[in-house]
């Protein structure tokens, strides 16, 4: 099977907001640990998608984090790796829609006020948005798959949802109202909540399985237009919505996650910027990797069998000679067991060799050879971030100074003793040496730490960051 013939531009259901209130994510995580999943998803997707991933653009609308998410990652909207669908002809169309029928009866609700600001033109011009036409209309396609499956007690999904109701007569009342429900809204927007309004008395898990089918075919019609994948597998929610799962080995987080940690640059990717992750992306070793990671995928039952298939290929010289030229290009450290972070060595880039790689790919990458690696990612985003502060203009005491607190910093991420007051601790004393350095790093991190996320240290870095920033 080939690559072209595997690979999906991605759908980003996982930043609407019906998503992530399905998913009880706001409920489940803060605000920090989210927005920094949900930037690592969309890394994910940005390097696994055939040319673009996509979402409508009512998305930044009704969440609020999906907007904080955007904001993090800008470089991706600025290269057309993310795209907004519009149907209408232009924004003040679009949002003349949203402000008036459905959407003006819940304007009051968190997910549909931010269409009624007056600063509603401002934030799609904000977002810089590439836009891609659309011809479907969704609430039309929505209410055709409701009424066709809903014929039939044994459609997937809703064989879920009357499974609940055992009397054979209310299931055929259950039916009809099932059935008549749609055509109230045969002029207006077919919208969850005046669904759920209009739904009798029952359990959660029977109002989450109809939730479920009712947001499956909103997917659905844009992956049918689109000929595209969503991103299946996420940690957050293994959840696929029913959806078509032809293509969820390719298109799944958990197996390129796990993919990247193979070719050794798994840390490399948590930890890079948006824009090196940009870069990435495009590097030729890179684009010929991810053929064969689709070549190894739609050849696997699944995340074991993917490592066997990985495996294999990894002792290909070509894939070998790849994945080397490719870890020295990004200036990866070498998976030494024993390596020492001496002065000297701290400054070294090894070339990997392809036996060396093949080793790490066969056994799936051990503990310390992955600990060594994402040392090696740390050191080169530290290595970037003092590149960055060698333009300020400063006594030779200050910038040593400077280096001192940077080094410190580098050192606790490394060990993982970072605490939350000691990273403040260290950004207050940076911040009393000079202000445009300490700036220039909280910027930095901003941008860099979002990708730690999954690790302790990482998180601790942005709430540090965050606390600091409040502070006068």
């Amino acid at each position: 099977m080939s690559y072209t013939k595997t690979q999906k531009n991605i759908f980003l259901h996982f930043l609407n907001y019906d998503t992530q209130e399905v998913f009880s994510l706001t409920k489940r995580y803060t605000k920090a640990q989210l927005t920094a999943s949900l930037v690592h998803a969309l890394k994910i997707a940005i390097l696994l998608c055939k040319e673009y991933t996509f979402m409508s653009l009512g998305f930044p609308y009704e969440s609020e984090l999906t907007r904080a998410v955007l904001q993090r990652v800008r470089p991706f909207l600025e290269e057309g790796l993310i795209r907004f669908v519009l149907r209408e002809r232009d924004i003040e169309a679009f949002l003349s829609k949203k402000q008036s029928g459905m959407y003006y009866r819940y304007r009051n609700l968190p997910n549909y006020e931010a269409f009624f600001r007056k600063s509603a033109k401002a934030i799609f011009k904000d977002l810089g948005a590439t836009l891609l036409a659309r011809e479907t209309k969704i609430g039309s396609y929505c209410i055709e798959k409701w009424e066709k499956d809903n014929l039939n007690f044994n459609v997937p999904g809703w064989k879920a949802v009357y499974s609940f109701i055992t009397d054979r007569r209310d299931r055929r009342t259950f039916q009809k109202l099932m059935l008549s429900l749609p055509r109230e809204y045969e002029n207006a927007a077919f919208i969850w909540p005046s669904v759920e309004e209009s739904l009798p008395a029952m359990s959660d898990e029977m109002r989450y399985a109809i939730r479920r089918m009712f947001e499956s075919y909103y997917y659905q019609a844009y992956l049918e237009e689109y000929d595209a994948s969503v991103l299946y597998d996420l940690p957050f929610s293994t959840d696929s919505f029913a959806l078509d799962e032809r293509w969820s080995p390719v298109c799944s987080y958990r197996c390129y996650e796990e993919w990247l940690k193979m070719i050794g640059v798994g840390p490399y990717v948590k930890w890079s910027s948006v824009d090196d992750v940009v870069a990435l992306r495009f590097r030729p070793q890179m684009i010929t990797l991810n053929g064969t990671y689709a070549r190894a995928a739609s050849l696997s039952g699944g995340i074991d069998s993917l490592r066997e298939e990985c495996a294999k290929i990894a002792l290909e010289e070509n894939t070998r000679d790849l994945m080397a030229s490719l870890c020295s290009d990004l200036r990866i450290r070498r998976f030494a067991m024993d390596e020492k972070r001496t002065t000297e060595s701290k400054d070294a880039r090894i070339n990997i060799s392809g036996p060396i790689i093949a080793q790490n790919v066969i056994v799936g990458q051990s503990g310390g050879s992955a600990n060594q690696n994402a040392q090696g990612a740390i050191t080169s985003t530290f290595d970037r971030l003092r590149t960055e502060l060698k333009s300020e203009e400063c006594n030779d005491a200050t910038i040593r100074q400077i280096g001192d607190i940077v080094d410190s910093i580098e050192k606790l991420l490394v060990e993982q003793t970072l605490t939350h007051d000691k990273a403040v601790g260290l950004l207050e004393r940076l911040r009393n040496v000079s202000h445009s350095a300490f700036t220039k790093t909280v910027d930095f991190f901003k941008q860099v730490s979002i990708g730690a996320f999954g690790t302790v240290t990482g998180e601790i870095m942005l709430r540090a960051i965050d606390s600091i920033s409040n502070v006068k």
